[in-house]
């Protein structure tokens, strides 16, 4: 077994999913008493695990507002890493 394989995590928020890395959302959510989804970004993040948002965000007109830790990429940041990835899920 190769000894230099990477086990790092990226996880890529597509134009509407990237709502859910939006302080404002996520606080939206917090005053439903719903405060899960943040809690699991930031397990997410402790663990390691890499979180980019598509930087298209026209769809929401003040544009977002991401928690700490979390990057904003294009399709060509995520073409980038997709093609060096060993395995890709995709939903």
């Amino acid at each position: 077994m190769n000894e230099s394989l990477s086990n790092e995590v990226l996880i890529f928020f597509d134009l509407d999913g990237s709502r859910v890395l939006d302080k404002r959302y996520l606080l939206e959510l917090k005053e439903k008493e719903s405060d899960d989804l943040e809690f699991l970004l930031q397990s997410a993040i402790d663990s390691g695990v890499k979180l980019y948002g598509c930087q298209m965000n026209v769809m929401f007109k003040q544009g977002l507002d991401c928690i700490d830790n979390v990057e904003l990429a294009g399709v060509a940041t995520f073409l980038d890493l997709a093609y060096e990835a060993d395995a890709i899920l995709s939903y």
